[in-house]
């Protein structure tokens, strides 16, 4: 067990540099052995949040359908920083910048509340304790969320980088920690952030300890149950999947590890494939992942082909077929009449012979057509199919769109040209062709990343994930 998340000791970051500093919890000074900075914190704040102590239990259905109606609304980064973002990622190379307006809106909250820059506040300690974690710096992660848990006073606030750090104690296996973390929090809250944050963590807490029916308990056992906030959601459906699976329904614990890996264009997969790696010693979903894995890829590969052809490779492939055989009928009908073989003509029903020779050029034309767009189509489809399951991932950025004449029902076939990033190497640029509807076309729009399949032995083929 680790202690890097322990409710005795405390963690804040210097206001000059952001070095992760220990100090008591009582608050005082405290001199940045880095800077030489001196920081003065006040008490950690014990105050339980509204409605923990003595809350009426009231209607939990109304309760339900009040966290319900907040739902389904992204989150996305106030103005004034939505440029150190791309795509919902911070960007690498802005970092500095994202600290240094942390460290602003810190200041600015021991002024005074106030809750834009609070907003702000917030947004950047999610963003940079990802970073720092990715980095390796769980010190000032910690240090990141106790030092806004010092200024900020929403309880919602207060709820979320409570919950974070419980989660995190949970994680290293520290579930006294854990529960201190968590203690103050409003477990019965009226908004949809503070209870997703509370049902979330005592999940982890629960998962640590191998209680998986509190986890379904907690989280509900299907995904519409119980309201979760759409930041949190993902965890929320890979935890509760692993929690049904531990108590024997591996059905629905792969049906809903499915829906998540086929969401977001490929985001999905990539999603749960890296929560279950980051807490690969919890054994998460060890039987539902693979087959979820299986059957989310069989349909991912359908749906590419179905957006390479535009669904119309075996239609048109077979219905060519099926003209091309009285085609060649009518045109062997046809040669008989030109060599004047009425012996064998009069065999045929009366009428049918000239009915079938006047068809067969037209029949011959239009089938042959057909049956070589449908086949190209059904090739094409193919290969996306493969690629979207065999192909090595990368990413690319839309650089253009255009149009290649060909459409069906209506839906034009578009050229996507990408700049693609394959690791490790430089980008190059490279084509894709997709049939693509008017509401799809805003999500290629240039500057736009994409998920992408590569064929190993050819890099111009590729398939955009579906």
């Amino acid at each position: 067990m680790s202690s890097s998340y322990s409710y005795q000791t405390r963690v804040a970051m210097c206001e000059k540099c952001g070095a992760p500093l220990e100090v008591a919890v009582g608050g005082g000074h405290v001199q940045c052995g880095y800077c030489g900075v001196s920081n003065e914190l006040l008490p950690r704040d014990e105050n339980p949040l509204a409605g923990v102590h003595g809350a009426a239990a009231g209607n939990e259905q109304q309760r339900m359908a009040r966290l319900a109606a907040q739902d389904g609304k992204p989150s996305m980064p106030p103005d004034e920083i939505a440029g150190l973002f791309e795509q919902g990622e911070l960007v690498e190379w802005k970092v500095d910048e994202a600290v240094q307006i942390w460290q602003d809106s810190r200041r600015a909250l021991r002024t005074a509340p106030n809750p834009a820059v609070a907003e702000r506040l917030m947004f950047l300690t999610m963003a940079l304790a990802n970073h720092f974690f990715v980095k390796g710096d769980t010190s000032r992660q910690r240090a990141l969320f106790e030092s806004a848990l010092d200024v900020v006073t929403l309880p919602r606030h207060k709820q979320s980088l409570r919950g974070y750090l419980c989660r995190l104690a949970a994680r290293d296996g520290d579930l006294q920690a854990a529960e201190q973390w968590l203690a103050p929090c409003d477990p019965r809250s009226e908004d949809l952030e503070m209870d997703s944050s509370w049902r979330i963590s005592r999940a982890f807490m629960d998962t640590a300890t191998g209680n998986f029916q509190g986890v379904v308990d907690t989280l509900g056992r299907g995904l519409k149950d119980v309201p979760i906030m759409d930041t949190i959601e993902p965890l929320a459906i890979i935890f509760r999947a692993n929690a049904l699976e531990r108590i024997g329904d591996l059905e629905a614990a792969t049906e809903q590890l499915t829906a998540l890996m086929l969401a977001g264009h490929g985001a999905g997969q990539k999603m749960v494939t890296k929560v279950i790696g980051r807490y690969q010693d919890w054994g998460l979903c060890q039987q539902s992942f693979p087959l979820a894995q299986a059957k989310a890829n069989q349909m991912a590969a359908k749906a590419s082909a179905s957006v390479a052809s535009g669904g119309i490779g075996s239609i048109f492939y077979y219905v060519g077929l099926a003209m091309l055989i009285p085609g060649l009928f009518g045109g062997l009908v046809f040669m008989l009449q030109s060599l004047g073989a009425d012996s064998v003509l009069r065999l045929l029903p009366a009428g049918l012979s000239d009915g079938l020779g006047a068809a067969a050029i037209p029949l011959l034309i239009t089938g042959f057509i057909m049956a070589t767009i449908g086949r190209k189509a059904k090739l094409a489809a193919a290969k996306a199919a493969y690629l979207r399951v065999h192909g090595v991932p990368a990413t690319a950025t839309v650089t253009n769109l255009s149009r290649t004449g060909t459409t069906v029902n209506d839906v034009p076939q578009m050229r996507i040209h990408l700049s693609v990033q394959l690791k490790d190497q430089a980008p190059y640029d490279a084509s894709v062709k997709m049939y693509l509807d008017a509401h799809q076309l805003a999500s290629f729009a240039p500057g736009t990343k994409v998920s992408v399949r590569v064929d190993p032995n050819n890099p111009q083929e590729l398939v955009i994930e579906q």
